[in-house]
């Protein structure tokens, strides 16, 4: 394959970003399926990149079946058991003594509901990742009586402060492979991430009390959120 340099200027900007745009205007506005969606917006794309990025063949298919298995081993593989779990769950008349179970631990709701969105989701993007904190909490928070976009948009607040570090900090380890930084400018590197990471994690704990309450809800989590943040945030930090 011949080199090829892509240029930076108006056209391939937007020829970049304009399948994204597709593909959001026809499963937002266009209310088709996301399988119709994916398809069209998929042949865009390899008309793109063949005419104008000039990307052979060969790499064009290479790409498009590596997309499928993240599609089905890091996705699906995700959302599949957590939607059998909600479903299982809710079948089974599960999230009513689960509200009252946290109730007596807790009678606080807004407490209930950081504990859950923000704690136990940034705990478990740290750890795993690909989606499984917004799969797993977003059904806890439906189960004490949140409703389901809220609960889900709580949980993609809640998680996303953490999502440098997420997968046992596979993004960290990327960055230094490389970069090949040296050990004086990685630590550098890590403190300002880590300054940046403690505020996006205070902004994630006050916009989740201001869905809960606006004003009043900020006002009542505030001690949460600034001892919540010196544990996550701080811990991060360190």
């Amino acid at each position: 394959m011949a080199d090829f340099t892509v240029p930076v200027d108006a056209l391939h900007w937007v020829t970049a970003i304009g399948p994204i745009i597709i593909l959001l205007v026809l499963l937002v506005w266009g209310r088709w399926g996301a399988a119709e969606a994916g398809s069209v917006t998929w042949f865009l794309v390899a008309i793109v990149a063949v005419a104008l990025y000039k990307v052979p063949m060969d790499t064009l298919a290479l790409e498009t079946v590596k997309g499928v298995w993240s599609a089905i081993f890091s996705i699906l593989i995700v959302v599949w058991p957590a939607i059998l779990i909600y479903e299982v769950t809710n079948e089974a008349d599960a999230f009513e003594p689960f509200r009252k179970g946290i109730e007596r631990v807790t009678p606080n709701r807004l407490l209930q509901v950081m504990a859950f969105g923000w704690g136990f989701a940034g705990f478990l993007q740290g750890i795993t990742g690909f989606g499984v904190p917004v799969a797993i909490t977003a059904p806890l928070l439906v189960g004490i009586g949140v409703r389901p976009l809220y609960a889900v948009i709580i949980c993609l607040i809640g998680h996303a402060w953490n999502n440098t570090f997420g997968t046992l900090s596979v993004a960290w380890l990327a960055l230094r492979e490389v970069t090949a930084l040296p050990q004086a400018d990685a630590m550098v590197t890590a403190l300002w991430a880590g300054a940046f990471i403690w505020l996006f994690n205070i902004v994630a704990g006050l916009t989740i009390c201001w869905l809960y309450g606006k004003g009043k809800g900020i006002k009542e989590g505030l001690p949460a959120v600034i001892i919540i943040s010196l544990m996550q945030g701080g811990g991060t930090l360190v």
